[in-house]
């Protein structure tokens, strides 16, 4: 099985993680403020021969910034090859290189031991060892640049000034570099681009950083899986009582089922501002009453009458939790205290669940809503919502239409069963003046059975 992934890497992240302390006196200049480039990461998986629910890596191939890195595994984490560009960097065996499990991505490893460098101190190696992947191969490629007298720790510091970047990137540090001496600076005015000895540099620089690349393309997705929440296509029924718990409650759980203890958990101002958005959104609100130990939810409307939840019909209370989810999406000071850092992506399954149409319209419009919100602010809000209503569709376009969100905002997608457990995927998407582009004819006819996302 592959899986592609779409990522940003924070090359001044990548440069961070391998800085050691020690040669900080060496820093001629700090790295200058780099954006996030985008990187394609591509896994080849399969399953463990002793245990089917486990999942081994075979290869992991890293596409950023005009590099390409290929890693070849074998079994028990031992990596087999190691490409960059398409060439072999590494002259030595690879034994010394190990993948250990990182967050979601594999995180590569090298066993410490002391420099093979004949001037090497252990000490001077290993203050960098642990974070560079080529610094011997690196710095021997550097030898014929440097002055006979300069300074072992010096050479070394030189490498600490070379960060993951495209090819310019790498060509302009070797240029700015000035502090090893007259024979350096007339060695790299001298490089270009189509050199072999640059493209060896070049290659190297990639190769020395490939750990910390591969720790910082982790921690972007793990900080990416810690902001997906997800509402269940069947969440929790009323309950008449809810018995009360001395608890506090961030978020709401994919069922609900703590619904009342989350509102119960939020300030004055918080359920207020709850309510009220309610209210404006759909026309009523959720009060919580306490008593005898107990909490009840009730609906309250617009006129002032109140229900309890219980009593009204089962869509309140199975579209209650997402409400919540796009709420606290809007008002993340208000809503999530704890909030992590990072995009947020909200994963539904049939919100419409037990809903008049006309208040799937509703629920459309908020879910429109949500997403303009987040435009206005940081724009880190996703929502998928797998659904099979006419009318969420039909209402999105309305909104298309209407210029409130853009249409490469909305990706439509149909799953078409093939039998066999297996789907084909289908994108459709809305043009300019809301009108549905590739979509599949006969969608909502009885003898057809799409799912759409």
């Amino acid at each position: 099985m592959r899986i592609d992934l779409e990522l940003q890497l924070n090359c001044q992240g990548v440069h961070r993680r391998m800085m050691s302390p020690r040669f900080g006196y060496y820093y001629s200049r700090r790295p200058p403020k780099l954006d996030p480039v985008s990187c394609r990461v591509t896994l080849a998986v399969v399953p463990d021969p002793k245990d089917n629910s486990v999942a081994q890596f075979r290869s992991i191939a890293v596409t950023a910034a005009g590099h390409d890195i290929q890693i070849d595994i074998g079994g028990a984490g031992r990596v087999g090859k190691i490409l960059i560009n398409g060439r072999e960097p590494f002259a030595e065996s690879y034994s010394e290189f190990r993948l250990r499990p990182g967050g979601l991505l594999p995180v590569l490893q090298r066993q410490r031991r002391a420099a093979r460098h004949p001037q090497a101190s252990y000490s001077t190696s290993r203050a960098i060892y642990d974070r560079s992947f080529a610094i011997e191969q690196l710095v021997a490629e550097l030898d014929p640049m440097f002055h006979g007298n300069t300074k072992l720790i010096k050479r070394y510091a030189v490498t600490q000034n070379l960060w993951f970047g495209s090819e310019n990137d790498i060509i302009t540090q070797l240029q700015q570099i000035k502090w090893p001496g007259k024979r350096w600076r007339q060695q790299v005015a001298g490089l270009k681009l189509s050199d072999r000895r640059f493209q060896r540099i070049r290659d190297l620089v990639v190769a020395n950083s490939i750990g910390a690349v591969l720790e910082q393309l982790d921690a972007h997705l793990w900080t990416f899986a810690g902001g997906v929440r997800y509402a269940k296509p069947i969440r929790a029924a009323a309950e008449r009582y809810y018995r009360q718990q001395g608890l506090a409650v961030d978020e709401v759980d994919s069922a609900g089922s703590n619904l009342a203890m989350f509102l119960r958990s939020l300030n004055d101002r918080e359920r207020q501002d709850f309510q009220q958005w309610t209210l404006d959104e759909l026309g009523w609100k959720i009060v919580s009453r306490f008593a005898g130990g107990h909490v009840t939810l009730r609906i309250e409307t617009a006129k002032g009458a109140e229900y309890n939840l219980a009593d009204v019909g089962f869509g309140f209370s199975q579209v209650l939790p997402v409400l919540i989810q796009l709420w606290a999406a809007q008002h993340p000071r208000l809503g999530r205290r704890q909030q992590r850092p990072g995009p947020l992506t909200l994963a539904m399954e049939q919100p419409e669940l037990h809903l008049h149409p006309s208040f799937q319209a509703k629920l459309a419009d908020v879910l429109a809503g949500a997403v303009k919100a987040s435009k206005r602010n940081d724009g880190s809000l996703t929502l998928v919502v797998e659904t099979h209503s006419e009318t969420i569709v039909s209402r999105v376009g309305e909104w298309v239409t209407a210029g409130d969100i853009d249409a490469q905002d909305v990706g439509i997608f149909i799953f078409d069963s093939v039998g066999d457990g297996l789907s084909t995927v289908t994108m459709a998407e809305f043009d300019s003046g809301g009108y549905l582009t590739n979509w599949p004819f006969g969608f909502f006819d009885p003898d057809e059975r799409h799912d759409v996302s």
